[in-house]
């Protein structure tokens, strides 16, 4: 079953060359290609692979998933995409009730990700958020009030606003890197092996009863607001201070230095290198004697939040066919293993 996937992702990316701006959808009744967005989501059914093409792809209304599907974007880092353009979903992505099942990886997303519209049609189960970049996550209409939806798994992204879980249970918020506030969670929420890069004001707001293991806060200002009780922290790295305020707590380090190979600010930069160095205070600083940061724990980031569909490394396009009017495409297409 894997290699047809591969076959299949492969007849997307040759298609992709050879005719930008399609997008190929993979599913029961075979693979067929697409000119837009609209087109490819209203033929798709339940189980359904979407791969996105390189460059942008508009959705003024909302990339509105209303259906059990799997999304594949081309990537976003650029040292990644370079022969393929990074995916870049202009607007928003919303995830309906009945997206229950999906996944969205390895896309660029100017705006943010929703969980419905309403009270009425946010009660999405079981996604899969992962290798993308986004202004703001939120697990509901208004990110603050639950809405039924469970078991969300949050992974390998970059997060360049807030994470606003609207109190959802079974959340797992992994490997993330994070430059906004978290807010409204409350109990069956792991956030582990995760950068924090909160430059001003709180970093927590409303997050009460979590389990946060294996992170790094790079904190320089207020950590908890006032309605933080009870959550737990495990074996994280405080680069300033102690801000934990009786928060229970074990194993945790505090204004540490030398942390990252290359970083400085509170902004994610693809140009900065977050690995540790050698001798950072945070290798096998967590728990289990792993490392904190998105490179620890049992699931390290995925180099270049890569989607798991074959990544084109590079093509070269000829001007013109040959003598016997043959197109040579030379294409180098490497399999992803995760």
């Amino acid at each position: 079953m894997k290699s047809l996937i591969s076959i299949f992702c492969i007849i997307h990316l040759m298609v992709q060359i050879n005719a930008q701006n399609v997008i190929t959808l993979d599913g029961t009744p075979g693979t067929r290609v697409f000119a837009n967005i609209d087109s490819a989501l209203k033929y798709a059914v339940d189980g359904d692979d979407l791969y996105l093409h390189g460059g942008n792809i508009s959705v003024p209304n909302g990339l509105n998933i209303k259906k059990r599907i799997h999304v594949f974007g081309a990537g976003h880092y650029p040292d990644s995409t370079i022969a393929t353009g990074r995916t870049n979903i202009v607007g928003d992505v919303i995830f309906y009730n009945e997206s229950s099942g999906s996944v969205l990886e390895g896309v660029y997303i100017t705006g943010d990700i929703n969980f419905g519209t309403s009270s009425t049609n946010a009660a999405a189960k079981n996604i899969r958020i992962s290798r993308c970049n986004v202004t703001n996550i939120q697990l509901s209409e208004n990110g603050s009030s639950f809405r039924g939806a469970e078991n969300v798994f949050i992974k390998d992204n970059v997060i360049r606003g807030e994470m606003r879980f609207a109190y959802v249970k079974n959340v797992v918020f992994e490997t993330n890197c994070m430059v906004g506030q978290l807010q409204y969670a409350d109990g069956i929420t792991y956030i582990r092996n995760n950068i924090f890069m909160r430059g001003n004001n709180y970093t927590l707001s409303n997050v009460k009863y979590c389990r946060f293991e294996n992170n790094i806060f790079l904190i320089s200002s207020q950590f908890l607001n006032g309605d933080c009780p009870g959550n737990l922290f495990y074996n994280n790295v405080f680069k300033e201070g102690d801000p934990l305020a009786g928060q229970y707590s074990s194993n945790n380090l505090f204004n540490v230095a030398n942390l990252f190979v290359s970083q400085a600010g509170m902004v994610f930069s693809y140009f900065q290198d977050y690995h540790l160095t050698n001798d950072s205070p945070a290798r096998n600083a967590g728990m289990g004697g792993t490392d904190c940061g998105i490179y620890g724990g049992a699931n390290p980031y995925k180099e270049g939040a890569l989607p798991v569909n074959p990544h084109i490394r590079s093509s070269v396009l000829p001007a013109q066919t040959d003598t016997l009017g043959k197109l040579n495409i030379q294409v180098k297409v490497a399999a992803q293993n995760n």
